[in-house]
């Protein structure tokens, strides 16, 4: 009883000290810091030296309060971040883009399997350590935000940027897993972020390039959309990314961003959902809320509707400026900006920004990362990946004659030699085979590549479904290339591998002679395309 007294006294001391200097520093700071306190800029460390040095310059001018920083390599990453922070009064907040890892930015780097192939994962503490390992990478680079976990339902198998993303269209599934993804990156003291509210998943369009409406009525939102949206995941997010979405059944005004909304933002996420972590935008610089808008009047909008930090804004002075004539005028209180700068400071002292940050040894983390640290672990995980629709096997062994046939634009060269290794043959139209095995490969370098088959391949297919009886399929991609291969009756068994890794490839033969079943469902639905 008395250690417990102990630590309940230390804890109310630690809060004390971090409320005192939160309020003292806010105390000092002149309206200009408190407003750059309330900007994370966006940074690509591929671009031009000048460049670079003139973002530089912006940061110190407005003492930003943050960086989100883009694609590029560590070695400059950590050079700019060595220098942000040895300039800056108050530590910056360093965010990043990494939900399947750093190799998300730094494409040199191993990328961790992206969400959809997590989601077939009936256990979920896979997903934790790989939130754990993703954060340890990104603690090392000095990197204090990760822009993950994704909490969309992706219910819609053309969303063009989502999809892969997404750990599946089951709220339940997603919500488990978004869950043990943030959990793994406060395993390693990374701040989560869970996005895109209220809900990206079932869209056509993408909100880099345009304002994408979702039309459903606030029932269903609440069924799908918002699902993920409520303990445990809130609890445990440190932050939240808002949309730029046209939902009217949310804002009551269609064709308003989401992220303008002070309905969806302050009354449904902070009120309403109870939220009381980091709010935050998508980009402001996309297309879904700048293309018809003053970039100075879209960050003073999404300011007002709520948002704590505003992400990457298209003109970071005029978004100042926006902000302080607001202020000025008494658009907004100093009860406003107090809430989110004293949060934002908050996190901060959370963050150990309260003092000067020690400089990253460059060195030492390229040795880290060049080591490939997760590569047995990553293997590891493959192996338990593959997901079957329903029972069934197909014995590879002398007596039968097995063809395969590929499909898809992805190289399919490991799976050929495993399947050759096992006595498995090329397939040729006309052959009497005991079984077929048709395997869709698609590139994964990238989650947004289409998995569709172009119609020869889909006309090949059909014939080898009317001909030979006992068929199986292999799609080495999304679990959505099912949708083009008929339902599961029209197919003895088949296997979503959703990587075209060459290890993955290497699996094919245990897969499918069932030396590798396990529990794991199909993260999405069995819904035909629209």
């Amino acid at each position: 009883m008395r250690n417990f007294l102990f630590f309940i006294a230390l804890f109310s001391s630690l809060l004390m000290q971090a409320q005192t200097w939160v309020d003292e520093t806010y105390r000092q700071m002149t309206l200009d810091e408190k407003l750059g306190q309330l900007f994370m800029v966006g940074m690509t460390t591929s671009d031009s030296e000048d460049l670079l040095n003139r973002q530089l310059s912006e940061i110190q001018k407005y003492r930003v309060g943050g960086v989100a920083f883009l694609a590029g390599s560590p070695e400059v990453q950590i050079e700019l971040t060595n220098r942000i922070q040895a300039n800056a009064a108050v530590g910056v907040m360093i965010a990043m883009d990494a939900e399947w890892g750093v190799a998300m930015r730094f494409k040199s780097l191993e990328p961790f399997p992206w969400a959809m192939a997590m989601g077939g994962l009936s256990d979920v503490s896979w997903t934790r350590e790989l939130g754990r390992r993703v954060g340890r990478d990104l603690e090392m680079i000095g990197v204090h935000m990760n822009f993950a976990p994704v909490a969309d339902i992706n219910v819609h198998p053309l969303n063009p940027i989502i999809g892969n993303r997404s750990f599946g269209s089951s709220p339940q599934r997603v919500l488990d897993h978004a869950n043990a993804y943030a959990l793994g990156l406060a395993d390693s003291g990374v701040l989560s972020c869970a996005k895109h509210f209220p809900g990206h998943g079932d869209t056509a369009q993408d909100s880099h390039k345009t304002l994408p409406q979702v039309a459903h009525e606030r029932q269903r939102l609440d069924e799908i959309e918002l699902f993920p949206y409520q303990a445990p995941l809130l609890d445990q997010v440190d932050a939240v990314m808002v949309a730029h979405l046209d939902v009217p059944a949310l804002t009551g005004q269609p064709g308003q961003p989401s992220s303008l909304s002070k309905k969806v933002v302050s009354d449904l996420l902070i009120d309403q959902l109870g939220f009381s972590g980091l709010v935050i935008t998508d980009a402001l610089n996309m297309k879904g809320v700048s293309q018809a808008m003053d970039p100075g009047q879209v960050a003073l909008d999404a300011f007002l509707a709520g948002n704590d930090l505003l992400l990457i804004p298209v003109d970071l002075a005029a978004g100042i400026q926006a902000l302080k004539r607001a202020f000025t005028h008494g658009q907004i209180s100093e009860e406003r900006l107090a809430h989110s700068v004293k949060k934002i400071l908050a996190y901060k002292h959370r963050l150990g920004l309260h003092h000067k940050p020690a400089a990253i040894d460059h060195q030492q983390v390229l040795t880290y990362l060049q080591a490939n640290p997760h590569s047995d672990w990553i293997q590891q995980l493959y192996a338990q990946l593959p997901t079957q629709e329903k029972p069934g096997t197909l014995s590879l062994d002398s007596s039968a004659k097995v063809g395969y046939a590929t499909f898809g634009t992805g190289d399919a060269s490991t799976y050929e030699k495993t399947m050759n290794a096992r006595g498995a043959t090329p397939f040729k139209p006309g052959v009497n085979y005991d079984a077929v095995v048709v395997s869709v490969h698609v590139p994964d370098a990238s989650p947004y590549t289409s998995y569709r088959l172009n119609a020869e391949s889909l006309a090949a297919i059909e014939q080898i479904k009317k001909r030979y009886p006992q068929r199986y399929a292999l799609v080495f991609g999304s679990p959505y290339a099912l949708t083009q291969l008929g339902g599961p009756d029209q197919w003895t068994q088949r296997w979503v591998m959703y990587l075209n890794k060459p290890s993955l490839q290497s699996l094919s033969t245990k897969v499918l002679s069932g030396q590798l079943l396990n529990d794991n469902r199909l993260p999405t639905k069995k819904t035909a395309e629209r």
